[in-house]
């Protein structure tokens, strides 16, 4: 249905603009009806159902004392941003979160935290370990504690070679130990 703009003019009689009009309703009011409650509800008359953002293509200014909320296509995906009003942007959303182990998870700002457990480890030299997923640009950090058992209490080990795609784990036992890791990066 055709939307008339400017209907009706200063110089219409109303009874032959009456056509134009009830289509400008007619179409204010369908457009209305995509992801609202519509407006001849009972309740929560105008309220969202869904709210579909399309991605933007360009940088959006920013406005004084106006936050402003909008996805972009960031790493071939949809990412939900927010931009505060000095115009920074902060990404909200990235990559999709796993529980498990080993699981991945993604923080406001672009940052991504992953984790999981390596099998066990016993000799001197440095084992690498990779991620499940590389992180697209850098690995921040790497913590990494013995899972303890039996009557060894010895667990020493370093962490070296930190990468994207992985670290290297050194245990300076002889008694064969996993380890829990968390990684953050981004």
């Amino acid at each position: 249905m055709p939307y008339y703009p400017g209907i009706p003019l200063p110089t219409d009689v109303p009874a032959q603009s009456q056509p134009q009009i009830l289509a400008n309703f007619t179409q204010i009011d369908a457009s209305f009806d995509v992801n609202h409650v519509a407006l001849n509800a009972a309740m929560n008359t105008g309220m969202h159902t869904l709210v579909q953002l399309p991605a933007s293509a360009a940088a959006h200014a920013g406005v004084a004392g106006i936050g402003q909320l909008f996805t972009r296509t960031i790493g071939g995906i949809s990412a939900l941003v927010w931009q505060h009003d000095a115009g920074a942007e902060i990404q909200m959303t990235g990559v999709d979160p796993t529980v498990g182990n080993p699981g991945i998870t993604f923080l406001p700002g672009a940052m991504i935290l992953m984790w999981g457990t390596t099998p066990n480890i016993s000799n001197p030299a440095p084992v690498a370990y990779a991620y499940p997923t590389p992180f697209p640009h850098n690995t921040f950090s790497v913590f990494c504690q013995p899972i303890l058992g039996g009557a060894n209490s010895d667990h020493g080990w370093t962490i070296s070679s930190i990468a994207n795609t992985g670290f290297s784990i050194t245990q300076l036992s002889a008694a064969p130990r996993a380890f829990y890791w968390l990684a953050i990066g981004n």
